[in-house]
């Protein structure tokens, strides 16, 4: 596990949904099990690049979000490594019971993509907001559960769950982001990493929090107060448990479900 930081706080020019498709355009290429499921998103999520160069490992399931991880289930469980996108609210709240004894419970690797998750979606409103989705997902034995930064990470982990075998859920914010890791870094499903060093407090955080506690470590340290440490844990794994070292008696820990 390797990163770069940069963390400048500055927008990406790229929108995120495409380190997704670049690393699916890259999976289908050297495995022709590996297939997306998509709700009548491609638009949105700009997997129509899937589609054009590899129709036979895509599958369109219309605005039919139940039904399309029963069809992700079944392929998973014919030896297809399955990923499935719908807008985070549908992904989690409308789609889980399937998610959980279609997929989940018959331990079958479905990847199921939430786009736009909390308040990435905007526009569209409170009915298109979930800040529950991770913590649905997390309730499932087992389950990998990811909240990703950017291009470099999302690109990143789609691989490493497609080679993972298991169940898991992975939001992302679907266009503007800020960049926090260089092109090319590494990061291991289940371990955080350290981006400052620090003493006193711990700041833990995942998703588009990881910017913004960045920023706080820096107008701490502007005001001269004491540093940080500071953790990013992007992957959240059911069970999972943090030790701090005696030189940080406390911890800020950033819940996934409320970005």
């Amino acid at each position: 596990m390797s990163f770069t930081l940069i963390g400048k706080h500055e927008k990406d020019s790229r929108n995120n949904r495409d380190g997704f498709v670049t690393a699916m355009l890259d999976l289908m290429e050297k495995d022709s099990k590996v297939m997306h499921v998509d709700c009548d998103l491609e638009n949105c999520i700009n997997t129509g690049k899937l589609a054009k160069a590899f129709p036979e490992q895509t599958v369109n399931a219309g605005i039919a979000e139940a039904n399309a991880m029963g069809v992700a289930a079944g392929l998973a469980a014919t030896g297809r490594t399955v990923f499935m996108h719908s807008f985070g609210c549908f992904a989690s709240r409308r789609a889980f019971d399937q998610a959980f004894m279609s997929a989940a419970y018959a331990k079958l690797p479905v990847h199921v993509i939430g786009s736009d998750p909390g308040v990435c979606a905007a526009y569209n409103g409170g009915t298109h907001m979930p800040f529950e989705d991770c913590a649905l997902y997390m309730s499932v034995p087992e389950a990998v559960v990811i909240d990703p930064v950017d291009y470099a990470q999302i690109n990143c982990l789609t691989k490493k769950l497609a080679a993972s075998g298991k169940f898991s859920y992975m939001r992302m914010i679907r266009k503007g982001f800020t960049t926090v890791y260089g092109d090319g870094s590494d990061f291991e499903i289940g371990k955080g990493v350290t981006l400052k060093e620090g003493k006193d407090v711990a700041i833990i955080a995942s998703g588009i929090m990881v910017d913004e506690a960045l920023k706080a470590q820096e107008q701490l340290a502007a005001e001269g107060r004491p540093l940080p440490g500071y953790l990013s844990f992007p992957v959240h794994c059911r069970r999972r448990e943090y030790w701090f070292p005696d030189s940080i008696p406390y911890a800020v820990l950033h819940n996934c479900g409320n970005s």
